[in-house]
This record gives structure tokens, sequence and C-alpha cells, in this order.
């Protein structure tokens, strides 16, 4: 192998190697700003959700306030419920989405059966909720008029 050979195979070692170093910087700045979008829209989606865990207990706190005057022991009852919803939204907007992810993983890997009861029951729960905060949205039951009994 001549030295001009040599001294091409360098250069082209050196130019893999420079490509190499940019891909991985590139890769790694995609990779961070990535991350970072994430953790954003995950702290939107956080906010929305206290947000709507705020407007539960808010209607179970009125709820509590009408059953008052015919059981004022079940509407304490009630009341004191509303209170914890509350205070579990207070707990989840004062934590960031990552710790949030951390217990929810420690929750599933140390206790898995109540883990996915509490999703299930959580589903359940948020959708009959935005189910009627729609319906109260759009000025009443949605499905008013309609009848099902010919289909």
């Amino acid at each position: 192998m001549t030295g001009e050979q040599a001294s091409l195979g360098d250069g082209l070692r050196e130019t893999a190697r420079t490509a190499t170093s940019a891909i991985r910087e590139q890769a790694a700045q995609f990779a961070q700003e990535i991350g970072h979008e994430l953790v954003e829209t995950g702290e939107s989606q956080k906010a929305r959700g206290v947000e709507a865990i705020r407007r539960f207990a808010k209607a179970i706190d009125s709820a509590a306030s009408e059953l008052h005057s015919q059981s004022p022991t079940l509407a304490s009852s009630v009341h004191e419920a509303a209170r914890r919803v509350e205070g579990l939204s207070d707990n989840l907007s004062n934590r960031k989405v990552g710790e949030l992810m951390d217990a929810a993983a420690q929750l599933a890997r140390t206790q898995p059966a109540l883990f996915l009861g509490g999703s299930v029951a959580a589903g359940f729960a948020l959708a009959r909720f935005l189910k009627s905060s729609s319906r109260r949205g759009n000025g009443g039951d949605a499905g008013a008029g309609v009848r099902y009994d010919r289909y």
C-alpha cells in the first residue's frame, strides 16, 4: 500500500469518526427534546386531570350540602369524601409527572391486583364523570328525544 492510499484510508476513518460523533450528538439532542416535550405534555394532561378531580370534589360537596337537611350524618360523611377527593387533587398537583409515574410503577410491582382494580375503577369513574359533564355542557341529556327501540 502506498503512502497516498494510507493517507486516504486515515482520512476516511477520521471522517467516519466525525460523522459518528455528530450523529450521536444529534440523537442525544433529539432524545432530550422529545423527553422535554413528553414532560410538558404529561404536565398539561396532569393539570387537566387535577382540574377534573377538583370539579368532581365540588360536585360531591354540593351533593352533600343538598343532603344536609335530610340526613346530616350522611351529609357529613359525603363532605368528608369530598375533602379527601380534593386532597387527592392537591397531592397530584404538587407532584411532578415523573414522581407520579414512579409511584404508579411501584404500586404495580408491589400490589398488582390493587393497581389493576384501582385503574379499572378510576377509569369507570372518570368516564362517568366526563360523560355527565359533557351532557351538562350540551344543555341536557345527550340522548333526549332519541328512541333506541327501533334499531
